[in-house]
């Protein structure tokens, strides 16, 4: 069974495809893209399911050709008591093993539908204790559904572009320094304070709103750093000025100085 942690709950999620433009700081930018066949008329487009962790007041839609007449937004509580109400979990740990629909989470004490009848018992101390059989993504994301009027029926492409929060990148260097040779060696690192799991995604990293580099078809696991390098060279064949900026940490004889 999927474990999940948003509160007391725990999911490791994946994301596939689309485009992810990070910045150094603050929100970043997703870019999904979604395909659908629209028949001649008024057509309903959805549910479709935007990432857990999408700001969706800043949610934009786009096509080239379609007039978007109306969007419905569900499931944008990020509250994990309110989403967990209706859902069918099981409480585990101090002895007990009870699994029900989720009446009332309040305080430390949870109300669930069991086949016995209806049970109330504290919630357990550790978060791996409280599961349910739908994945974080599946509990968390928001869903979106719209109308758009065609003129023929035909396939179209939606792109959905809203902010994120969680994601980031920041850049450094290590600069070694032994008998006279210096070595710079510079790294990217992508970081994930989320439980998702981005996943074969095209990055692009943004400072000051230039694109710097990017990267194809990359992953950020869950909650992690992860570093890339892209420059080992002599320091005297670098050109230090077309360089990213980031901080320069100093090995020089065996000892780090910053």
């Amino acid at each position: 069974m999927r474990k999940v942690l948003a509160g007391f709950l725990s999911f490791i999620s994946f994301v596939f495809a689309n485009e992810l433009i990070l910045k150094e700081e603050g929100l970043s930018t997703y870019i999904q893209e979604e395909e659908f066949m629209v028949a001649e008329g008024e057509n309903v487009i959805g549910p479709i399911t935007l990432l857990p962790i999408a700001i969706t007041e800043g949610l934009v839609i786009k096509n080239d050709e379609l007039n978007i007449k109306n969007l419905v937004l569900e499931g944008n509580n990020k509250d994990w008591k309110d989403v967990l109400k209706g859902q069918v979990i099981s409480v585990e740990g101090e002895g007990r093993f009870i699994r029900g629909e989720v009446v009332e989470i309040k305080g430390q004490q949870i109300m669930l539908d069991t086949k016995k009848g209806y049970v109330v018992t504290t919630l357990p101390k550790f978060p791996s204790k409280l599961s349910s059989h739908l994945n974080w993504s599946e509990l968390f994301s928001p869903k979106i559904t719209f109308k758009v009027s065609a003129k023929e029926a035909k396939t179209e492409k939606f792109r959905l572009v809203y902010p994120v929060k969680g994601l980031r990148w920041k850049s450094s260097y290590i600069l070694e320094i032994e008998n006279g040779r210096k070595i710079l060696t510079g790294y990217i690192s992508l970081i994930n304070d989320t439980p998702l799991y981005i996943k074969n995604v095209d990055i692009k990293l943004v400072k000051e709103n230039k694109t710097v580099k990017v990267l194809k078809n990359s992953s950020i696991p869950p909650f992690s750093k992860k570093k890339i390098q892209f420059l080992k060279k002599g320091l005297t064949d670098v050109n230090v000025k077309g360089l990213i900026p980031g901080k320069v940490a100093v090995y020089k004889n065996g000892i780090f100085q910053y």
